[in-house]
């Protein structure tokens, strides 16, 4: 038997190991930070959850952690669109943190504000 045998056949079995992980992968990548159902999504939740209002959109998204392997994607992005003395008394949303990821066929997305900090002069 020729040497070169054994690499063929080794190679033949490596592509065809990566070509079933990524065709079990590539379906259950969740949509990424800016993909616009993700942000549908996140503008449901929001409104819903935190009862901001409809002009409400997130701005500056980024991704902090995620990807094909991770199965999910960790985003964070500005708030803006609303005016601040418009919002209930209380903490002053400055922007959201939400994470997408793929539950069988559907899409969920989970969200927290971070507030404003607000610095007080104490002496």
């Amino acid at each position: 038997m020729a040497p070169w045998r054994g690499v063929v056949v080794s190679a033949g079995i490596l592509g065809t190991a990566l070509l079933g992980t990524a065709a079990w992968f590539l379906p259950r990548v969740p949509p990424t930070c800016a993909d616009p159902r993700t942000l549908a999504l996140l503008h449901d939740v929001l409104q819903d959850r935190f009862n901001l209002p409809q002009t409400t959109e997130p701005v500056h998204i980024r991704t902090l952690a995620g990807g094909v392997l991770a199965l999910r994607f960790v985003c964070e992005a500005d708030l803006a669109g609303f005016d601040h003395a418009s919002l209930p008394e209380g903490a002053v949303p400055h922007s959201v943190r939400y994470a997408s990821r793929l539950l069988g066929d559907r899409q969920e997305v989970t969200a927290t504000l971070v507030p404003v900090l607000k610095w007080d002069k104490v002496e």
